[in-house]
């Protein structure tokens, strides 16, 4: 039986700040706008995250991620 965990977070609970002032830095690989929010993708040095976010940030933005411990979720990666 192979299990495989991660750590993740819902979308809007990880906020972008300005670089340095977040737990690590990260480049805004693209960014869309969905009518009411935009959804960011920021690539750190170890992982990959899609933000949604009502503030925009553009392409190549050097950018801080941020988020609380409640934030923070852990969940068993299901495999089909």
């Amino acid at each position: 039986l192979k299990i495989n965990s991660f750590i993740g977070s819902m979308n809007e609970d990880i906020d972008i700040v300005k670089k340095d002032e977040g737990f690590f830095n990260g480049i805004v690989i693209s960014e869309i706008f969905k009518g009411v929010h935009y959804e960011i993708h920021v690539q750190t040095e170890n992982r990959d995250f899609l933000i949604h976010t009502t503030d925009y940030h553009g392409v190549n933005e050097e950018v801080g991620l941020i988020f609380t411990p409640d934030d923070i979720h852990i969940m068993e990666k299901m495999e089909w």
